[in-house]
């Protein structure tokens, strides 16, 4: 399951949803030797709102403290600007194909 939506074929008419879901597992691996609390994990994921800017921004804040408090991360430890900032500042900067915006505050 991992594998697959770590390789979701992503089109510029591709859902959000869907980009979001390839975005999370490119970098994860699954160690859960159970698969109940695999379907729960699922289960939690599926039932929050991807579409609501609150759900997205405690979902981030949730992610980063976890990041924080895990000492040996490795490529996902590493800082990142969350997802409802640079969809926020893609919006209001508007770039265009080719163009390039960046967080300078996380350089």
């Amino acid at each position: 399951m991992f594998r697959t939506l770590k390789d979701l074929p992503l089109t510029a008419d591709t859902p959000i949803k869907k980009a979001i879901v390839k975005s999370v597992f490119e970098d994860t691996n699954q160690y859960m030797k159970d698969g109940v609390l695999l379907r729960q994990m699922v289960n939690e994921i599926d039932s929050i709102d991807l579409g609501s800017y609150e759900e997205i921004y405690a979902l981030g804040d949730i992610y980063e403290t976890i990041l924080k408090d895990l000492q040996s991360a490795g490529h996902a430890g590493e800082f990142y600007t969350s997802r409802a900032v640079t969809d926020f500042m893609a919006k209001m900067i508007e770039p265009q194909l080719g163009e390039k915006m960046a967080d300078e505050a996380v350089a």
